[in-house]
């Protein structure tokens, strides 16, 4: 049943996408690499309550940045960013002689809103949702939960040419939104096609 759920909700996000794609002229599709440092909150695992040690994330996304209206202001343009991502997240600790590992694969869809500053300074916030894959494994014992996921993140970046930018950001991660919820501090790179 929940494949299923999964399957029309893709095949409808595609479908609205690409309609998207085809009214705009002025986009340009774009791949983009991030990664960074990971906190995560307390989590349960074989009957404990853990505090992991700082982490790490790397993420792939592919989408397609459109321009939105200017407000009447065409020195500061707005462009929407639509975009798949996935990546893998890890953490882990060490308590009382057992180690504890946690591990995250999102499947993610996005929108973020850019505000151009200067001609090539901006800063960006988004939302997304989707698809978390999380195992949390300590004294052999290893629990699984795939669940939706949310996020919302915000930073700055710098457009080095027409099609590369560099960004820093903060991203919070939550599946179903509750505990354990991730906080990443991240850099990445825009290329635009």
């Amino acid at each position: 049943m929940n494949k299923k759920i999964i399957a029309w909700c893709s095949f409808g996000l595609i479908a609205s996408l690409t309609s998207a794609f085809a009214s705009f002229e002025e986009g340009n599709f774009y791949v983009a690499a991030r990664g960074g440092a990971m906190w995560i909150d307390s989590i349960s695992v074989a009957g404990g309550k853990f505090t992991p040690d700082a982490g790490y994330s790397v993420t792939g996304a592919v989408g397609y940045e459109m321009p939105l209206p200017d407000l009447g202001n065409p020195d500061h343009p707005i462009r929407l960013r639509l975009e798949i991502e996935s990546g893998y997240a890890n953490s882990s600790t060490t308590v009382n002689g057992t180690s504890v590992n946690i591990d995250f694969v999102p499947v993610m869809a996005n929108a973020i809103i850019d505000y151009y500053i200067t001609q090539n300074i901006y800063v960006y916030a988004g939302i997304g949702g989707g698809l978390s894959i999380q195992n949390a494994s300590a004294l052999g014992y290893s629990e699984n939960h795939n669940n939706y996921a949310v996020q919302a993140r915000g930073g700055a970046g710098y457009k080095i040419t027409e099609t590369i930018s560099l960004e820093a950001g903060y991203r919070i991660f939550s599946q179903k939104f509750q505990s354990p919820v991730a906080q990443m501090f991240e850099a990445g790179i825009v290329m635009r096609f």
